[in-house]
């Protein structure tokens, strides 16, 4: 990276190497040298973005803006800085000028994608990407944008060939093979064979380009307390911390240490109990992946237990370093990781059966793989008033619907005249995408005035009393809930779910299993719609349910997380090859 002006190439040779502190002084010391030199305004704002200094980026970007009023690329540089402000408006307006300044530049069309995207704003998204894509076509990152940005409009069939075709144009791509094998999850009616295929393709573009490192031995368990290191960027609010917080709370100090390397600027109430929960805490948000493989081996822990997978900010790359004597993955990714260098994933019986296909050995924490933290903000369940109309509902991440889905839940209701069922998810605070999923179960012959699709709930408390609208929660399919379904359990309302091939499409085996409700499992989709139907026509049955769940649930594995702490450590802490783990790959 080269400017041509060797003070300001320090700067950025300093950005290009990751060292943002060196950067940050060295840019501090040339702008007051040059106050009114717009590419160092641009770059210091740039820097402190990289520190997550957010607030402090804002003037020198509004300073280069002012300098250069004909440069597009400061403009954009100040649309990033005030999109992570939240001032879209302002952000958006800027990437306009942008336009005007460069109309045959796809980059801001770019960048409004993201700004889109990481405002949950799907359906503008794609506006913007196809934009882009007119003025670029075959870009990868506005593709691959268009893409996701389709998974999380419940068109995962969509997603999933057009990562497709962008992994056959760039085959070297370990981004897009990555962002397909997430995807691939959420396609109903995709063989195992091919997930599995998907995820080892990506693995394989790695591992050529980055040979495997040698694994020590480990034949014996660790002396002294066992060194367990998490790597993660989700220890924040988000489905990975809501799990891994009570067990981090339940496991034994006797026995382990816990490290957890945060790869995420981004931290929030969550992040602080965890924090406080870890015996050391390792913030590298900023590092590299092989410069974090180096840190952690130096680091020296007995054990890396990843909780991504192929979900947004994973550090794969880093993991397929061998870091540690024992790899694992578990509870933040639905899949095998397709890596060998990964010994271990840990799952149940009941989420993956003796046949599942990982490169990964299965240890089954049996009888569960989780252990719940019922929310403190929980109201107690709410008895549904007589003469309501039945009413199904699904509070699952948008991304978990498809065309399959629609058409189930459509029969659903068909078979239940003069019921209604509820939509309700974070994504669907977007008008344009409730508007549009209406209007596909209109498509389907569903009634429009017995399908609400509503915006999210203000507040976890009213999230949560949401339920008491609910008789039914229906699981889709062929990703189940976790989070939510067990909080349609805490709050008294039953769960129908229908099992398929994968972890993703049996979790929902696992939680009402441990609920003690395994017949709520569908053996195949007339079955739910009959169970699911039969569940509203049982009034005495859901009133009983409503009272008894959360006893059922107290008593249960699902909330046991020092027994899981128990058998988390007893596997993690066993020579390769022994008790809990399958014998080949």
């Amino acid at each position: 990276m080269t400017s041509g002006d060797p003070r300001l190439d320090e700067v950025l040779d300093a950005c290009a190497s990751g060292d943002f502190p060196r950067a940050h002084a060295a840019c501090l010391r040339l702008s007051r040298a040059r106050p009114a030199d717009p590419r160092v305004a641009s770059t210091l704002a740039m820097i402190l973005l990289n520190l997550g200094k957010v607030e402090e980026a804002v003037a020198p970007a509004r300073k280069a803006a002012a300098l250069a009023p004909n440069d597009p690329q400061a403009r954009i540089n100040l649309a990033r800085v005030l999109a992570l402000t939240a001032d879209v408006a302002g952000a958006l307006a800027a990437l306009g000028e942008a336009r005007r300044l460069a109309p045959a530049d796809p980059e801001p069309r770019r960048v409004e994608s993201l700004i889109h995207a990481e405002h949950m704003r799907f359906v503008e998204c794609i506006n913007a990407c196809d934009a882009g894509l007119a003025l670029a076509p075959g870009d990868r990152d506005l593709a691959a944008t268009r893409a996701m940005a389709l998974l999380n409009t419940a068109r995962p069939e969509d997603a999933y060939h057009a990562l497709g075709d962008l992994a056959r144009a760039r085959a070297d791509d370990d981004y897009v093979l990555s962002c397909r094998a997430l995807v691939s999850n959420y396609v109903p009616g995709l063989p195992a064979r091919e997930i599995f295929d998907v995820h080892r393709a990506w693995a394989a573009l790695l591992e050529h380009a980055t040979p495997l490192s040698p694994r020590g031995p480990r034949t014996s368990v660790p002396a002294g307390r066992l060194r367990v290191a998490l790597l993660t960027p989700d220890l924040r609010r988000h489905s990975v911390a809501y799990f891994a917080l009570p067990l981090l709370a339940a496991l034994d100090r006797a026995r382990c240490e816990v490290w957890v390397y945060y790869t995420n600027r981004h931290a929030d109430g969550l992040t602080v109990r965890a924090r406080a929960l870890a015996d050391r805490w390792i913030d590298c948000a900023n590092i590299a992946d092989a410069t974090l493989a180096e840190r952690i081996r130096f680091d020296a822990p007995d054990v890396l237990l990843e909780l991504s997978g192929h979900t947004s900010g994973h550090s794969l790359a880093c993991v397929h370093r061998r870091p540690a004597p024992l790899v694992a993955t578990y509870l933040g990714y639905p899949n095998t990781t397709g890596l060998r260098a990964v010994d271990l994933r840990l799952t149940d019986s009941h989420a993956d059966p003796a046949d599942s296909l990982a490169t990964e050995r299965l240890v089954r924490l049996d009888p569960c793989f989780l252990a719940f933290e019922p929310p403190a903000e929980a109201p107690d369940p709410a008895p549904r008033p007589a003469g309501t109309p039945p009413t199904f509902g699904s509070f699952n991440a948008v991304s978990k619907l498809n065309e399959y889905t629609i058409g189930l839940w459509t029969r659903v209701l068909d078979a239940a005249p003069g019921s209604r069922l509820v939509l309700k998810a974070m994504h669907l605070r977007d008008d344009s995408l409730r508007r549009d999923i209406a209007a596909r179960f209109a498509a389907r012959g569903a009634d429009p005035a017995r399908v609400l699709v509503l915006p999210p709930a203000p507040t976890t408390a009213a999230h949560l009393a949401s339920y008491g609208a609910i008789d039914v929660a229906l699981d889709p399919f062929p990703y189940h809930g976790t989070t939510t379904t067990l909080e349609a359990l805490w709050m008294g309302v039953p769960v129908v779910s229908l099992p398929g091939e994968t972890h993703a499409s049996r979790v929902g085996v696992s939680i009402l299993t441990n609920a003690g409700l395994p017949d709520l499992i569908a053996r195949d989709a007339d079955d739910y719609v009959r169970l699911a139907t039969a569940l509203t026509a049982d009034a005495a049955r859901r009133a009983a349910l409503r009272t008894e769940l959360r006893g059922r649930l107290r008593a249960s594995p699902l909330l046991d997380a020092r027994g899981l702490a128990t058998r988390l450590l007893d596997a993690l802490g066993a020579p390769l090859g022994t008790t809990g783990v399958d014998p080949g790959r």
